[in-house]
């Protein structure tokens, strides 16, 4: 007998509609390895926060990058030509800013290309390290992004945000020192040297004005050390009388020669860098440097010493329990004529194992070595003076001053200001 074939169901033989959804949802959900798909969430949510960490901390448009970016603009292409035309000796001295800095170019809109200005202090410090001339004394070109270059009021508004500066070093470091104070006092003519200091009238009216407050001996030892001598000098009656446009950030230059710091320095270091909580202060910059010298010196800074100097400065840094980003600048490239313009070069005078330019190289690259090391941020001056007028290789005259000033202030107001 054949088998009857099954009857068709009918729909009214079925189990509701919502009874079906469960048990296919039912079916699915036991199907389900979830175990398998927790650990494939917490895989994406892992990657998905390494990313966003890896954009945070390297995108040019993430907030921990404009957090460096200064709030300052900086002279564009049109102030140019007037920015030194309220400094004093500005038609003496000779000095125009578009001898000195070319901004980047605008596009057709009258405005910057993204990325035209450095990002952060790491890539502005490679900027500003890698540059070059196009020319003998030709304005400095960064590489790859640019600087800015600031007005005195923009000055004052970088230095307010710290309680004070040190520069510490020898006697590469101090015409950096002097060209800070060329700005703050507007003064091309003899902005560097201590209104109180026993210079005749007459090296005031002719010696000492403009380069030779840099390369003439009897004039460069009578440079400022500190923003108190301006301040403490100001009723003299003298041509050198030009006050500090800002005067609330005080700061100072302590030379030395190599390490350890002797009772002197560390009583100036402790003046300037005094203890305090870390509620009720902003921090203070240190600008440091030791630069083998140009004459025959038993003492010479070498990278030993160098490192054992940089060492000695971290550590009372360290023991003030206070906030001091710290920048060691590299030494500058040999000179290309001596003092007496007889067209010696530095490395031909003595037989001192740092006399070329070769030799000052590979000083340059073992202290960036060690100061990376250490957590010190480096700008290199080799690029920068290799192509200027030198007469001895440690003085470059105003100009080559005033552009590492502002180098040196473009990484301050790249600084956490608190």
């Amino acid at each position: 007998m054949p088998t009857s074939r099954p009857k068709a169901i009918l729909d009214d033989d079925l189990p509701p509609k919502e009874t079906l959804l469960h048990l296919s949802i039912g079916r699915i959900h036991f199907q389900i390895d979830w175990l398998s798909w927790c650990f494939k969430a917490l895989a994406f949510s892992a990657l998905a926060v390494y990313l966003f960490s890896a954009w945070w901390l390297f995108s040019p448009w993430s907030p921990a990058w404009s957090s460096q970016n200064t709030m300052i603009p900086g002279v564009g292409h049109e102030a140019l030509e007037e920015y030194f035309h309220t400094f004093s000796g500005n038609t003496e001295c000779g000095i125009g800013l578009a001898d000195l800095y070319v901004p980047p170019q605008k596009d057709d809109n009258g405005k910057y290309a993204r990325g035209a200005f450095c990002p952060n202090r790491e890539k502005l410090l490679e900027a500003m390290t890698g540059g070059g001339r196009h020319g003998f004394d030709a304005p400095y070109y960064p590489k790859g992004c640019h600087y800015r270059w600031y007005s005195v009021a923009e000055i004052c508004m970088i230095l307010e945000r710290f309680d004070s500066l040190v520069f510490i070093g020898d006697d590469t470091l101090q015409p950096i020192y002097s060209g800070l104070n060329m700005l703050l006092r507007q003064d091309l003519a003899l902005g560097s040297l201590d209104p109180s200091s026993e210079l005749s009238p007459s090296e005031l009216s002719t010696t000492c004005r403009c380069d030779n407050q840099f390369i003439k001996d009897t004039c460069a030892k009578h440079a400022l050390t500190s923003s108190d001598q301006v301040a403490l000098s100001s009723n003299n009656n003298n041509q050198n009388q030009n006050p500090y446009l800002c005067s609330r950030t005080p700061h100072a230059f302590l030379s030395i020669s190599g390490s350890p710091f002797d009772l002197s320095t560390l009583k100036s270091l402790r003046a300037r860098i005094p203890r305090a909580p870390a509620s009720n202060y902003h921090p203070i910059p240190i600008i440091t440097s030791l630069t083998p010298p140009s004459t025959g010196n038993d003492n010479a800074p070498s990278a030993t010493l160098a490192t054992q100097t940089l060492s000695a400065l971290l550590s009372f840094a360290d023991a003030t329990a206070r906030k001091t980003p710290i920048l060691w600048l590299n030494p500058p490239a040999t000179g290309h004529l001596d003092i007496s313009g007889s067209g010696k070069q530095r490395n031909g005078n003595n037989n001192n194992n740092y006399n070329s330019n070769n030799d000052l190289w590979m000083f340059s690259e073992e202290m960036q070595r060690v100061a990376r090391e250490k957590d010190v941020e480096v700008l290199g001056l080799w690029n920068m003076t290799v192509q200027a007028s030198s007469w001895d290789g440690r003085r470059f005259g105003s100009s080559v001053a005033l552009v590492q000033a502002m180098m040196v202030l473009n990484w301050l107001s790249r600084l956490e200001s608190s």
